[in-house]
Formats: C-alpha cells, structure tokens, sequence
C-alpha cells in the first residue's frame, strides 16, 4: 500500500502542488496532488484526501498540530510531499542502440554506458613530401601526429548486440561500419591513397570494416530520415562522436557539441575514390578531410 507524506511548513504553492499563500490559514489548508492513475477516496480522521480525477487531487487538511501527516492510498507507489512539493519524472534510460559498429575514441576513453567497447587504432603513412596533414587543435579526439606528420587515430567498436537493443534514432548523421550497418543506415566508405614510398602503416587491435594495407579504406554507415536539428536520444554517461553526413552535425538531447576536423594528405597524384555515400567529406585535390561531432 502506497503511502504520502506532507510536511506542513505554513506554505502554499501552486500548480503540481503548490498552494495560494493568499488562502493559507493555520487552521485550513489545501494543496493539489498531481497523480496519474488514482480515481479513489481515502478519509483519515484528520484529513480528507479526494482524488478529483486521474491527474488531480484536493487535500484538505484541518489539524496542522504535527508538522507532518502520512495519507495511506491504495496505489502501490511511495513519495515524500515537502513544503516545496516538487513533480518528477524519471525518464528511461537511454542505452547504445542496436547492431555492431565503430566509433572515433575520444580522449577520456571509450563511452562506456554497459557497453564493452573493443578497442583498435589505424597508423596512416600519409604523403611524405609538403605534408599538410592537421586536426584542430583542441580535438577530444583520440589522435596523434607524429614528427613525420603522420596520424594515428583511435576506435571504439560495438562487437555484439541483443534483441533487447533499440534502433538507432532517425536523423542525419555517419557512424562507422562494424560487420553489417544496423538497421535504417547506408552503407558507404572512404579510400586514403597513403604514401608509396617505405609506406609503414599499421593497424592494431579491433577496427571498423575495411581493407588495411598499403593504403586504407573504411566502410560506413550513414543516415539522412530526420533533421540534423532536431535532436535524438542518445546515451549521455559519456563523451562520444559521430561525424557529419549531408548536413551539419547532429543535435543530440542533453550534450553539447563541438565539431572537429582532421585532414590526412594522401599521396601527390593520386586518386581520390570516395563512395556515392560517405561522410561529409570536403579534402582538397587528393586529400581527404572529414568532420567529426563531439557530444559531452
């Protein structure tokens, strides 16, 4: 059996609980309970509790001896009524959608949010001659560039999902290809045409979908059902990134957002080969530039 608690303070307070002061009195006081799904009666020997409807509730309360009152109902629920009655509402918990696939590592690591994210990184042997290679200066991103000005960048991948799992929100947006885009994406990829000469890349641990040899190719997954400005649920435990498809970076409810670039100068006179669909991708000439969106 549920129980309400109201403390009585000498304040009232209006709408979702809240009072008139004009009406208070040391000797009558009514406040309105906001509650869904009651439609029954309850007298106590010093208060009267009627539940007007399934959203509202008059309490009138006659004995302001004690300063708190403890109103038996016959919901199953519990809460503490103070002077200052607050409505809360918990929302859901938002976990990591449905499917398997990779994301940029920020810097303070992998999103965690009951995931166990596999981690992995690309070394890219960029072009050795005129090197304009670059990210911007204050990325959160996982990434380093070395004396030789080439980068390597760091993912975090989603190798597992469940049937418990929600889709991904619609919107417009890229995440990167693990095994298969999950449901609602396109696939799409990206080629760096890395340095010929002594090319030394690299790869380590777990990494998106792809060919890594001599030269890198990525798979993607990219979206355009929804408006990048109306926001999507996302988890919000940690920071994370998607990156830009056709429009700008996705607004996500709860997280500011920053957006961050990275350019790789891919090898004089070579050829860019980019898909139809890919993220949003504006390198000069051969190189190849993208821009990635920093939720925290």
């Amino acid at each position: 059996m549920g129980r309400y608690n109201l403390v009585l303070c000498g304040l009232l307070c209006k709408n979702e609980a809240h009072c008139l002061a004009s009406s208070l009195t040391r000797t009558d006081l009514t406040c309105r309970l906001h509650k869904n799904l009651i439609s029954s009666e309850v007298v106590d020997s010093d208060a009267t509790l009627v539940y007007q409807n399934e959203e509202t509730q008059t309490t009138t309360v006659t004995n302001l001896m004690t300063t708190e009152r403890t109103f038996t109902t016959t919901e199953l629920m519990s809460e503490k009524i103070t002077s200052t009655i607050k409505s809360t509402t918990a929302e859901a918990v938002v976990v990591w959608p449905a499917g398997t696939y990779s994301l940029m590592k920020p810097a303070v690591g992998c999103p965690g949010n009951d995931v166990t994210w596999l981690e992995g990184s690309r070394y890219y042997d960029t072009e050795d001659d005129q090197r304009n290679n670059g990210y911007v200066v204050s990325t959160s991103m996982s990434v380093v560039q070395d004396q030789y000005s080439n980068i390597r960048v760091h993912f975090c991948t989603k190798a597992t999902t469940s049937g418990s799992e929600s889709d991904w929100p619609a919107g417009n947006y890229c995440i990167l290809k693990y095994t298969t885009c999950p449901t609602g994406f396109t696939e799409g990829y990206i080629s760096w045409d890395d340095e010929d000469t002594q090319n030394a890349n690299e790869k380590s641990g777990t990494v998106p979908s792809g060919v890594y040899n001599t030269d890198t190719l990525i798979y993607y997954c990219c979206r355009n059902d929804g408006s990048d400005v109306a926001e999507i649920r996302l988890p919000i435990g940690n920071p994370f990134y998607l990156l830009r498809y056709t429009g700008l970076c996705q607004k996500v409810k709860s997280m500011s957002m920053s957006e961050e670039t990275i350019t790789w100068e891919c090898q004089d006179g070579g050829v860019k080969n980019v898909g139809v669909v890919k993220p949003y991708e504006d390198g000069f000439a051969e190189n190849i530039k993208l821009h990635f969106c920093y939720y925290n």
